[in-house]
């Protein structure tokens, strides 16, 4: 028999996505509802048991270790899955019920799609939905998933595509970091701050192509999906580029702002939803129905 493959402590983990989401070990312990020193220990247990520093310590926090900011996309992921896989449990009665599988990026299965999903279930309960929040995505043309929603501009080959809005883009900042701005920040303001950037999109060259030009001269962080960049800039570490329909629930409530929002601008960049060239399963329209009305 197969041996089972060695996983690390599970509380472990949990302290260690806590403080790479959070960047700080105090609002970890708080969140969790442990001491500080607990999570410390939860964390030096991973590291001893991974066999790599995680975390570097600095004057002003924490950050990430290249191996720590690899491993917390992957637990990241792994996590969301789980959480995503216990509602659907927890909402759904599979025996009888039709199944859809449906593909998304991390950072629109957890910003945008998680919350809604109890008012889905409560909707259609009929309905297996089965969601694969990864970066890896799954070929809608090749039949690994009924549907896929992407962030780009197309065209979709093999594939229906509909586009379902599109986006804008302004930079963000968590409410701490506002505090060090003055009252009417200008472009000029923020030139110096401290960029978080995600490395696999160009997002702020879009924006500057359709806004305004100007030198930047703030340091720069790359990570490796935007999911982190928002943990980062929650935690006040710097500024990003906001994706501004993707992060509408957390613009509402304040807990990201938007210094600059009177120069947003729009990207070519947007949100599709996409379809087998024939689909085959009523369920997906069902959900694109739903789907549509929770946009509008």
């Amino acid at each position: 028999m197969r041996q089972p493959p060695h996983l690390p402590n599970l509380p472990s983990l949990r302290a260690f996505e806590a403080v790479g989401r959070l960047q700080s070990f105090r609002a970890a312990g708080q969140e969790l509802l442990i001491t500080q020193s607990a999570v410390s220990h939860h964390i030096r247990n991973l590291e001893t048991d991974l066999g790599v520093r995680l975390f570097v310590r600095e004057a002003r926090g924490i950050r990430f270790t290249l191996e720590g900011e690899r491993y917390f996309q992957s637990v990241t992921e792994a996590l969301t899955r789980i959480a995503l896989a216990t509602e659907q449990v927890r909402t759904t009665v599979a025996r009888g019920k039709r199944v859809l599988r449906l593909s998304v990026l991390p950072s629109f299965g957890r910003f945008w799609l998680a919350p809604r999903l109890p008012t889905w279930a409560q909707d259609h309960p009929d309905i297996d939905l089965r969601i694969d929040p990864s970066l890896a995505l799954s070929d809608v043309s090749k039949g690994e998933c009924d549907l896929a929603i992407r962030y780009g501009i197309g065209p979709w080959p093999g594939c229906n595509g509909r586009l379902l809005v599109p986006e804008r883009l302004s930079p963000i900042v968590s409410q701490a970091f506002a505090k060090t701005l003055p009252p009417a920040p200008t472009l000029d303001d923020l030139a110096s701050a401290p960029r978080i950037l995600n490395s696999t999109t160009s997002d702020w060259e879009r924006w500057r192509e359709t806004s305004v030009t100007s030198p930047w001269r703030g340091g720069d962080s790359h990570l490796t999906e935007y999911g982190l960049v928002v943990d980062t800039v929650l935690a006040g570490h710097g500024l990003a580029m906001g994706r501004l329909w993707l992060l509408s629930d957390l613009l509402r409530t304040e807990r990201l702002l938007t210094p600059l929002a009177d120069i947003a601008a729009p990207s070519s960049f947007g949100y599709w939803l996409l379809k087998p060239l024939r689909s085959t399963n009523p369920a997906g329209d069902v959900f694109e129905r739903w789907l549509v009305s929770q946009i509008d």
